[in-house]
């Protein structure tokens, strides 16, 4: 377990973190207690662990926790056990976007008050707008945030089974790039049946999501690039693609992204950074060469969209936050590129950067915003109020 500082913070509050990555943390006086790794909530093991150092942690530390808080995900195991927890202490219940939390977490570590800019990279999580986030750039002190940017959206066919076949999202993404199923079919190695299968997936929406993950675009980048299709673990082909890029000399960065302002919200379309990899591909260009060039876009789309954001907001403090940072590559460009510009980045050291620290940062988040908001301010969610207990209530953000 780790100590994190968090100065003025009073309240006794259990936050149940991620289903992934799983860790829980216990506030209180001022300190918030992080838990170990518990794992994926998916396997009965893990969710028995997780209860068992819910229980062990209160007693070790001697807290008894006034408030619940967990991730804003619907279909969450954590959050099942959430409102189950505040229904029987009769405890209110504060729901923490995915994305804010882990934002709020990087905070808490380097004891940030004043608002920031933060990255948000990582497989998914869910969004203020029901669909699944995952390359975001917000704008956010611990209480609220506002999505300032993102990266497009695309189609993420089958759920689940898109995170351990990568490929099935290459072949949604390059159907909708006017590929026809067989070219997809013969530059996958796929058979035109399952091509068939998961384009229609998207076409009609079908099982399947729409998605602004990162973590998913450098997936499809080092399918097109390496033709890997599917991995044991999840972000394993990503990570192995980091490994060539690692080894890359500086770059010009061939692949650049496009930014647009949509309904005031800069969106980052991807597409011609994967236009110019897929013409590479062709051209024969080693998959190295590939990867150190997506590396140096999606480090480029950072320091764009935080440039812009600067001159908006005033803000020089970025923060790098989510899963798709524990890829040193991106970080050494896309710090580099920040540093250069004057900006001062922060990443985390002494806690997870993906979802091991979302438990820390929900805590974060719902004991700023109880101090910052009277009950009146907090927005109840009525239904869910737990039986004989407080409102339930969202993150104000």
């Amino acid at each position: 377990p780790q100590s994190v500082a968090v100065p003025g913070t009073r309240d006794r509050i259990l936050a149940l973190g991620s289903d992934l990555k799983s860790s829980i943390c216990l506030t209180a006086d001022g300190w918030a207690h992080t838990s170990q790794f518990l794992g994926d909530l998916e396997h009965p093991r893990c969710l028995d662990r997780l209860r068992e150092t819910i229980l062990g942690l209160q007693k070790i530390l001697r807290i008894e926790p006034e408030v619940i808080a967990c991730d804003a995900h619907p279909d969450y195991i954590s959050v099942e056990l959430a409102e189950e927890l505040a229904r029987a202490g009769g405890l209110p219940l504060f729901k923490v976007w995915h994305h804010n939390a882990h934002v709020a977490a990087v905070m808490a570590e380097y004891e940030l008050t004043d608002p920031v800019m933060g990255v948000a990279f990582d497989g998914s999580g869910w969004g203020a707008d029901g669909r699944l986030w995952g390359g975001e750039w917000l704008v956010c002190d611990r209480a609220e945030f506002q999505r300032a940017a993102h990266f497009s959206e695309f189609h993420l066919p089958g759920g689940e089974a898109a995170v351990r076949e990568p490929w099935r999202t290459a072949a949604a993404y390059l159907s909708a790039l006017g590929y026809e199923s067989s070219q997809i079919s013969g530059r996958l190695s796929v058979a035109p049946e399952a091509v068939e299968t998961v384009v229609r997936q998207a076409d009609v929406g079908v099982n399947t999501a729409v998605t602004t993950s990162c973590g998913r675009l450098f997936e499809i980048a080092a399918v097109l690039a390496a033709g890997k299709l599917d991995q044991s673990y999840e972000g394993q082909i990503a990570s192995e693609f980091e490994a060539l890029a690692r080894n890359g000399q500086k770059i010009d960065i061939p692949y650049r992204c496009r930014i647009v302002e949509v309904e005031g919200c800069l969106e980052v379309d991807h597409r011609p950074a994967i236009r110019s990899l897929l013409a590479d591909a062709d051209a024969g260009t080693a998959v190295s060469k590939m990867s150190e060039g997506w590396h140096g876009a999606v480090a480029r789309a950072i320091i764009d969209v935080s440039l812009r954001l600067r001159e908006k907001e005033g803000l020089n403090e970025v923060v790098l936050a989510g899963g798709v940072f524990s890829n040193m590559r991106l970080i050494q460009l896309a710090r580099g590129f920040l540093e250069e510009a004057g900006f001062t980045v922060f990443v985390p050291r002494l806690i997870p950067v993906n979802d091991g620290a979302i438990g820390l940062g929900q805590a974060v988040v719902c004991a700023a915003s109880r101090a910052a908001a009277s009950a009146k301010d907090l927005i109840s969610i009525g239904s869910d109020q737990p039986e004989g207990g407080k409102d339930v209530s969202w993150s104000t953000g």
